[in-house]
């Protein structure tokens, strides 16, 4: 098969291979081809493109890039807003005393400040652990024992980074199989660092396994068994962005044209003439990088102003609140997104839900196996035990319990001066009992009270108008003149 171009000449591909029809419909560009660039034929730079992720960061590069404002945001939204309201420990049996072993968790450890610092580097790092410095009598790397824990030291939190998995359980007839059994741990302080190797009953890791992504145990071992971090997937999200605008870059030429007003115009009788001035002028510039016409000549540029750029910035923002699985609104702060609603307080809500979803999925088992460690110490009883945590858009426990407490005594203040006349108790308590200086009072039975009251008001009103009357008409009587004067 032959092709030949408008003036008749041969078309010769690049390659100087020969080509078939059968090999232009095979193309993925549905059946165009063009044979100078070779989109559409076998050699299509596009057919033959395939990704290649970029290399992963380094501890210092994400480390840096901790100071970048949209990292540092996300971040701290995730262990701000996951641990800033705080929970609560509360159990079927003995709240009181639930109350209390919270108290001393808090004393002790300051262990909600370890949860946060954890959620931290599970988003820049892709996790980590948590080392147990617990005196049970045995060295870091032989198994926790339960049974004869003294001490419980204190929770260092380690970045995966410095928590490299050393030894793996055996595939099968084992409760973990695959799972690292044995980490190399590097402590770090201002006195140097300690490098240890430490049994896994020793470490609360973070993220857990049943959290992590589905990949092969191939990949697992060759990432250490961590994940990707965030911060990767959201580099790696955005550079293609940038290799657009790159490739948008070298279009901007396109854009722009070149306007030769010729002044002696009608001298050029041959179309061919006035193509090689052009080319002329054009050669100069290139060469030497100045534009040189006739003396009366002119030359302008008509520029046609790239659009959409509007539209790539709020499609990049949208990808990178996906990427972090962030509403728009909420990492940019702005009235506007697409993730959760195009509104402020629609996203904030989703927000919320997804906070409360980490809670009670990834971040409870963290904060609960650090209170089993302590409780073989202390011998707490800890099964009936649950957390209930604060959420971020709601008022905590205490709040409420003051706000509804001020709220009721200015309500019952109104009612005692007998305003307003239709109370708001019918409404606000409508389902359920209050408490008003130490009374307990229900809907029904202060319906009960308030239209005893009001008959009570009625029968004195009643009876003050009677007295009255009696006493007009006493004085109004012949001869009781004189002595109501």
């Amino acid at each position: 098969m032959t092709l030949y171009d408008h003036n008749g000449k041969e078309i010769v591909p690049k390659d100087k291979k020969e080509f078939s029809m059968d090999s232009i419909a095979a193309s993925p560009s549905g059946g165009w081809a063009n044979f100078f660039n070779n989109f559409g034929l076998e050699t299509d730079p596009t057919f033959n493109t395939i990704y290649l992720p970029p290399l992963e960061f380094t501890y210092r590069e994400l480390t840096d890039l901790y100071q970048n404002p949209l990292v540092f945001r996300a971040i701290n939204l995730y262990s701000g807003d996951g641990t800033r309201k705080g929970f609560d420990l509360v159990s079927k049996d003995d709240n009181e005393k639930a109350a209390d072993i919270k108290k001393e968790m808090d004393k002790r450890f300051k262990w909600l400040a370890v949860g946060a610092k954890m959620i931290a580097m599970w988003k820049l790092y892709s996790g980590g652990v948590i080392f147990v410095d617990v005196d049970d009598g045995r060295d870091p790397e032989e198994p926790l024992n339960e049974n004869a824990v003294r001490k419980v030291f204190s929770f260092q939190p380690v970045d995966r980074f410095n928590a490299v998995p050393i030894s793996v359980r055996p595939i099968l007839r084992d409760e973990k199989p695959g799972q690292p059994m044995h980490y190399r741990i590097q402590i770090q302080s201002f006195r140097g660092a300690e490098s240890f190797l430490c049994h896994e009953s020793r470490l609360i890791r973070f993220p857990s396994f049943e959290a992590d992504s589905v990949i092969s145990n191939s990949e697992r071992a060759r990432r250490l068994t961590w994940e990707v971090p965030a911060v990767q997937r959201t580099y790696d999200g955005v550079k293609r962005y940038g290799i657009g605008v790159q490739s948008s870059s070298q279009l901007l030429e396109g854009f722009i044209e070149d306007v030769f007003k010729v002044a002696n115009l009608g001298d050029f009788k041959d179309p061919a003439d006035l193509q090689k001035y052009i080319r002329a002028v054009r050669l100069l510039r290139n060469s030497l990088k100045a534009t040189v016409i006739g003396e009366n000549d002119d030359l302008s540029k008509i520029a046609t102003p790239a659009q959409g750029v509007k539209e790539i910035n709020q499609d990049l923002r949208r990808d990178t609140g996906m990427i972090w699985e962030i509403p728009v609104p909420i990492l940019f702060s702005e009235e506007s997104g697409e993730l959760g609603g195009s509104t402020l307080s629609e996203s904030r809500k989703v927000w919320a839900d997804s906070v409360r979803s980490n809670q009670n999925n990834k971040y409870t088992s963290m904060f609960r196996r650090m209170l089993e460690i302590v409780s073989y110490e202390t011998g707490w009883d800890i099964e009936e035990i649950d957390f209930k945590w604060h959420n971020i858009l709601e008022p905590t426990e205490e709040e409420e319990v003051d706000m509804r407490n001020k709220q009721a005594d200015t309500d019952y203040k109104y009612w005692q001066m007998g305003l307003p006349e239709k109370n708001v108790f019918d409404v606000r308590f409508a389902n359920e009992k209050t408490n008003l200086d130490g009374v307990d009072y229900d809907p029904e039975e202060f319906e009960k009270i308030q239209k005893e009251q009001e008959q009570k008001e009625l029968e004195e009103s009643e009876a003050m108008y009677e007295a009255l009357k009696n006493k007009d008409s006493q004085t109004n009587e012949p001869g009781k003149k004189e002595d109501a004067a």
